[in-house]
């Protein structure tokens, strides 16, 4: 309440509410405060992570589930409050006066509210996931390793595994931000051979988190490959913070940003984000990108990816296939028996 009485960031809103219906705007904040008060957050009980859905907790906090909706004062309201408290959790956490939809996706989930555990997933191919208190893959995760099949998981279906693993002896498991480089690295596979591949599609979801999350606690190694533009460094920066040792910036550095750079203008708005920044190994990238002002894109560095996921030549059952790369684009897979 001392931030509010005081104007501090984030507290406009409220002041102008006053100013209109100050008895709906004590409603609105005495909602507010109690679900501060009851926030999920995202903890772990026997392996089962606890959260809930936004409309739910609206239903319990504002006995109406669309409540905390995003277009309502009332939302906006609890959008501000959790900013604020987060920015006194997490040093690095700045909050925005406009935050995107993916922003608020994120700030939800960092304290256990989700807007839809359906539409909350993450891609991947080559992942076991295993359920409480058995060390072999469930059928569904084998399943899909063994026939070679990429899985949209959404966090509902994550949240059942106890543990997950990277297929194979390997402990690399390989992230990647963009859906197209995804797809372009597996055109360079048979589904028996493909690698570890996660894809965030943009923004950590959730999903993704819980999987990663697993996934170093069972002892892989995270390798993270992202666009070089203020959002991707912003990924990068979460994921170092969160990993530490086990996290490896795959292909990430200013000499990489060089060769990816493009014609795309980075905005001012955008390239204050880069302020965030504090890890030692992202700031050459960081200083790079604040020069040049201009995006580096992932699709530049598809053939140095193939190349590291060993795919020239890998044998795989007697079966080897011979890749041909040329302008970052795969040309052809020949098939060679051995």
């Amino acid at each position: 309440m001392e931030h509010i009485k005081s104007r501090g960031a984030g507290t406009r809103g409220i002041h102008q509410a006053y100013d209109t219906n100050p008895e709906l705007l004590k409603k609105y904040l005495d909602n507010v405060l109690s679900a501060i008060d009851q926030l999920p957050c995202v903890q772990e009980t026997d392996n089962s992570f606890r959260y809930q859905r936004l409309p739910l907790f609206a239903s319990k906090i504002a006995k109406d589930p669309h409540g905390f909706d995003l277009n309502t004062e009332q939302g906006r309201f609890l959008i501000s409050a959790l900013q604020f408290l987060r920015s006194h959790q997490e040093k690095n956490y700045k909050p925005s006066s406009v935050p995107s939809a993916e922003e608020i996706t994120d700030l939800l989930a960092y304290f256990g509210i989700i807007r839809d555990d359906l539409l909350n997933f993450t891609t991947c191919i080559s992942i076991l996931g295993c359920e409480e208190g058995k060390t072999e893959p469930a059928p569904v995760w084998e399943s899909a390793c063994r026939d070679g099949v990429v899985l949209n998981v959404p966090l509902r279906e994550v949240v059942k595994m106890a543990a997950y693993k990277p297929a194979g002896s390997s402990k690399k498991v390989f992230v990647l931000e963009n859906s197209g480089v995804f797809s372009a690295i597996l055109d360079c596979f048979t589904g028996l051979t493909a690698p570890p591949l996660i894809c965030t599609h943009g923004q950590l979801k959730l999903a993704a988190l819980i999987m990663l999350d697993k996934l170093v606690e069972n002892g892989a190694t995270i390798y993270y490959s992202g666009d070089f533009d203020p959002e991707g460094l912003q990924m990068a920066q979460r994921l170092v913070d969160r990993y530490a040792d086990k996290l490896v910036l795959w292909h990430y550095t200013a000499d990489d940003y060089k060769r990816c750079l493009s014609d795309v203008v980075i905005s001012e708005t955008r390239l204050k984000k880069l302020d965030a920044i504090t890890a030692e190994e992202l700031k050459p990238i960081k200083e790079e990108i604040k020069r040049q002002k201009k995006a580096g894109y992932q699709e530049y560095l598809i053939e140095k990816l193939v190349k590291e996921c060993q795919v020239p030549n890998l044998l795989y059952a007697g079966v080897g296939y011979k890749i041909t790369m040329g302008m970052g684009q795969v040309r052809s897979v020949r098939h060679l028996t051995y």
